[in-house]
């Protein structure tokens, strides 16, 4: 990994930023803003399936986008030059990052296979967003296990993402399916697949911060109450799909200085002299507003830079990186006896789409109580359980790479499994409506024992900035403050129902 990734990674601890498309309803309207100028390489994604380069960066306002482009058409092939490209011809704006003007090589994009037109009409309703989305089979169906690398939004916040996973092997092949299914590209680094060999009855987990934790009898808690004082434990006590989720009343008493929400949670006496808290949880769509409306919406075309040139400045991704580590997230402390709670771990965002388990190990003390707060800003998170597992351990899985990557006419791409084997300086690069399947070989098990299996998953996305966003934008730069947060909040607290309803409803089908 590059040393300049490796500071920023070590600044920030973690990505940030939102996976999860957001669309708003639009409302076509002329601005009295001049047109901005995007200094850094842009791609723009043509509804009929072609694409324009301005390596040079561009001119963009609320009808047009100008600037010294090469054309290519939807199977890469360079058609002529092109000055100026209506905005309502486009169906999203993005950076690139290759040297030249030519689309990357190791791209694998739908457009040339399923149609731009097909494309643009799915995305013109689509809200659904991911980043890469990995399934397994279950019985004939797909299963989704993981959204990868949720929250690195930019190359210098490339981040490695551990995820649980409930699937299976088949004769010896553990087989996952990623896709793309929004209108984002996808730079795949790295895909391993972590194995953890132990006796039946014990799971492993990630805790958080890349260690694995295996876990085995849960306890359930005795009581649970939020910071309304709100009875939650029928919400936290099974993994049901009965979600805690922030009241509505504590969502409108939110203001700029204090955003916070927490849920106290009571086990009672502890058995063991160690424990780990268990969760079961994943984001709401408070992070995508926060990321698509205040941080990319609300700058209009400048966005482009601000995640393309900003954000490749150490000073500005570290101080981005820290504020998001300090705010948001989810914390787990601990009661003290002197009424204090001590932080014993936290929990990074991990996306809209798919459940997460984690386990975060706590200090206790057998025979005395275990009392933990869980505490997020307000309406973050969907949580559906949350448990005590005593005598957690750490564990040492073997780590295997990639066996093969195949296409769904079942061709093997071996170029693409290189591509995805180590991290390095190649990425497999996917754009909208297309998936693989990535295969590895993890054998049998010992007699008598059972395994548990964790993808780790590494990159990053560049998202496609949508030309409603920037008919809309009211030129206002993000900056990393609690007033940016307060104002996602009452943007999500104005639509969330409108935005839930639809959104796991709408994603863009895969080939």
């Amino acid at each position: 990994m590059k040393p300049l990734r490796l500071l920023v990674l070590f600044a920030v601890t973690v990505a940030t930023g939102g996976c999860a498309i957001h669309v708003r309803k639009v409302e076509v309207r002329e601005l009295t803003e001049p047109a901005t100028t995007v200094k850094s390489p842009v791609k723009v994604h043509m509804r009929d399936g072609s694409t324009v380069v301005f390596p040079a960066g561009a001119t963009i306002d609320s009808t047009m986008v100008r600037g010294s482009g090469q054309h290519f058409d939807a199977l890469q092939r360079g058609i002529g030059k092109v000055v100026r490209v209506p905005l309502d011809s486009v169906l999203g704006i993005t950076n690139y990052r290759n040297r030249t003007a030519v689309p990357e090589t190791l791209l694998f994009s739908t457009l040339a296979t399923a149609g731009g037109l097909t494309l643009a009409a799915y995305a013109a309703v689509a809200i659904f967003g991911s980043c890469p989305t990995f399934y397994t089979d279950s019985g004939g169906v797909a299963q989704l296990e993981a959204e990868g690398f949720s929250y690195s939004i930019a190359p210098l916040f490339e981040s490695r993402d551990l995820d649980a996973l409930r699937g299976q092997p088949r004769n010896g092949v553990f087989t996952l399916e990623m896709r793309n299914e929004a209108l984002e590209t996808h730079y795949i680094n790295q895909l391993e697949l972590l194995v953890a060999e132990h006796e039946p009855g014990w799971r492993v987990l990630p805790d958080g911060r890349g260690r694995l934790t295996a876990i085995s009898e849960l306890q359930l808690p005795r009581s649970a109450r939020d910071r309304q004082g709100r009875n939650v434990l029928r919400s936290l006590a099974q993994a049901d799909g009965v979600l805690f989720e922030t009241s509505d009343q504590r969502l409108a008493q939110v203001r700029e200085h204090d955003l916070m929400d927490h849920v106290d949670v009571d086990f009672g006496i502890a058995e063991h002299d160690s424990a780990a808290i268990v969760l079961r949880l994943r984001n709401s769509l408070l992070t995508t507003v926060l990321f698509y409306d205040v941080m990319l919406a609300s700058a209009g075309p400048a966005a482009l830079d601000w995640l393309a040139r900003d954000l490749e400045e150490v000073g500005n991704a570290a101080a981005l990186g820290k504020w998001y580590v300090e705010r948001m997230g989810l914390r787990v402390s601990v009661l003290q006896e002197d009424g204090t709670y001590a932080e014993a771990g936290r929990v990074p965002d991990v996306g809209p789409i798919a459940f997460k388990d984690v386990a975060i190990v706590v200090p206790v003390r057998k025979g005395h109580a275990v009392n933990v707060r869980i505490s997020f800003p307000a309406d973050s998170w969907r949580i559906d359980r949350v448990a005590l597992a005593g005598q957690p351990r750490s564990i040492t899985p073997r780590v295997l790479a990639v066996a093969r990557v195949r296409h769904p006419n079942d061709s093997i791409d071996a170029g693409a499994r290189h591509a995805i084997q180590s991290a390095d300086e190649a990425y497999l690069i996917t754009e909208p409506g297309r998936r693989v399947f990535v295969e590895f070989d993890v054998g049998t098990p010992a007699p008598g024992s059972t395994r548990s299996f964790i993808l780790a998953a590494q990159g990053y996305y560049n998202e496609w900035l949508r030309p409603q966003w920037l008919q809309r934008a009211t030129r206002e730069r993000f900056e990393p403050s609690d007033r940016s947060l307060f104002r996602a909040m009452q943007l999500w607290r104005a639509q969330s129902g409108e935005l839930e309803q639809k959104f796991y409803a709408t994603k863009i089908p895969t080939s």
